[in-house]
């Protein structure tokens, strides 16, 4: 992600080291990772003068910086990967190349074909992993091809006396446990940014797309102006969270969801015998938040036919749980599990929308990042969702059981 990239390449050019002149470099000398092939090739794009090893050698940390960039972070693809893959990822890049880094991703993601092409598929799985497990995958099965490489056991430094000396394995071995070790920090100290500013904007709708709100539609609240409104089938939702929320999710980092049921809500419902439009019941459910002096409402409503309906923004805490509004999403399924029954759609729409939530920021299905909204020991509603909704560990099964069957058509 963007917000890493100046200690990634602080790392990198740690690692690198600094100006030195070997035969076995392209063109014979490198600084700071960049061969002098490298600086020549970059040096004639900008229309300067054919370099010397003396301007490769003077060569600021800027414009390595722009090298890098270039070079390796747009072609890894850096900025869309999460936080600590994309420096585990670019690492290798440097030493095995653009192509084999995303081909070893793609491995580890257990993808076909393994192409080296970083498309739709591969950005959807990359983003879709724990995060911690996707990095020690990437760091072991880079260090399983390298042992495969006939100089994995020759000496580096033959001219060096014995006890200094080291195999490019020792070598390779221990820059990748820094790796690990690096990446796996970044992962959990990643500098944040806060959230954009949401302006809804006209676009036209695609069949795989969440479809936008409809924007004529007036606001009543000052609440109903902040939410999405926007509602699809479960696979537009995944992709609304790979493409819209997943870039926002930066300032807020949520645990988990929070399931609940909305007992008095009908959907999308009827007044004077006309159907109210379910972006309009969106809105109407403002007026109560208003009134309960809510700062702002629950993210997503299930509607009983399997559509996924955004209330508030993903990338904002919600008020849904008393103890839980900052730490977790809200998800309200629309029906009273006390009396009713859930339909089958709407069971499957939520346990997809819980799974794909939990993937996108990389956590594990657990009693700790899906729970009940009676498991709040300061709600006052100690039944929610219901006993009609099912248990928790079936609830877990069904989310699990979702986040395997996304993982598997990624």
């Amino acid at each position: 992600m963007k917000s890493n990239t100046d200690a990634a390449l602080a790392y990198v050019f740690k690692d690198e080291g600094g100006y030195a002149e070997r035969p076995e470099e392209g063109g014979g000398a490198v600084n700071r990772g960049v061969t002098f092939t490298v600086f020549s090739a970059w040096r004639k794009t900008k229309g300067y003068p054919e370099p010397t090893w003396a301007d490769l050698k003077a060569m600021t940390v800027e414009e390595a910086t722009e090298i890098y960039k270039a070079q390796y972070l747009y072609g890894v693809h850096f900025d869309e990967l999460p936080a600590g893959v994309d420096y585990a990822v670019l690492d290798a890049s440097i030493t095995g190349g653009i192509s084999g880094s995303i081909k070893l991703l793609q491995e580890v993601l257990g993808l076909k074909p393994v192409d080296g092409q970083y498309g739709l598929v591969t950005r959807w799985a990359a983003t879709h992993r724990p995060v911690a497990g996707l990095i020690n995958k990437l760091c072991d099965a880079r260090l399983a091809k390298y042992k495969t490489f006939k100089i994995y056991n020759k000496i580096a430094n033959p001219t060096a006396i014995p006890e200094k000396q080291k195999t490019w394995g020792q070598i390779w071995a221990t820059r990748i446990e820094v790796v690990r070790k690096r990446a796996t920090g970044m992962m959990l100290t990643v500098v944040t940014e806060p959230p954009p500013v949401l302006t809804p904007v006209p676009m036209p709708v695609k069949s795989n797309a969440f479809p936008p709100a409809i924007l004529k539609m007036p606001a009543s609240t000052e609440l109903s102006k902040q939410m999405v409104k926007r509602g699809g089938t479960p696979a537009q939702f995944l992709n609304y969270l790979r493409d819209e929320v997943a870039p926002k999710m930066a300032a807020w980092r949520p645990r988990g969801v929070v399931l609940h049921n909305t007992g008095t809500m009908k959907w999308p419902g009827v007044v004077n015998g006309k159907d109210i439009l379910p972006e309009q019941r969106l809105d109407n459910m403002t007026v109560d938040w208003r009134n309960r002096k809510f700062p702002s409402g629950p993210h997503l409503v299930i509607a009983p036919d399997g559509m996924i309906w955004c209330a508030w923004p993903l990338w904002r805490a919600g008020t849904h749980s008393p103890s839980w509004n900052n730490t977790h999403w809200g998800i309200e399924t629309v029906g009273d599990w006390n009396k009713e029954k859930p339909t089958e759609a709407m069971i499957r729409a939520t346990a997809i929308a819980s799974a794909g939530l939990l993937a996108m920021l990389g956590h594990p299905v657990s009693s700790e990042t899906v729970k009940f909204h009676k498991d709040d020991p300061g709600t006052s509603h100690k039944a929610c969702p219901g006993p009609n909704f099912g248990t928790k560990a079936s609830w877990l099964k069904s989310v699990t059981e979702e986040l395997h069957a996304m993982n598997a058509m990624a």
